[in-house]
């Protein structure tokens, strides 16, 4: 767990030519599926009220 994320971790084997095609695909793809399961990840926040 991170201070703003979850921090998940993927191990994959590719060529060394398609290695930041394949990661960018791989993220997409998690975005994607996470959405698509419904689940989102929370992250700290702060509201503030100013009164005048």
């Amino acid at each position: 767990m991170g201070d703003s994320a979850i921090n998940l971790s993927v191990r994959v084997t590719t060529s060394n030519e398609n290695f930041w095609a394949m990661q960018e695909q791989l993220i997409i793809q998690c975005k994607e599926d996470l959405d698509k399961a419904g689940i989102e990840i929370p992250f700290p926040q702060q509201d503030i009220h100013i009164r005048k």
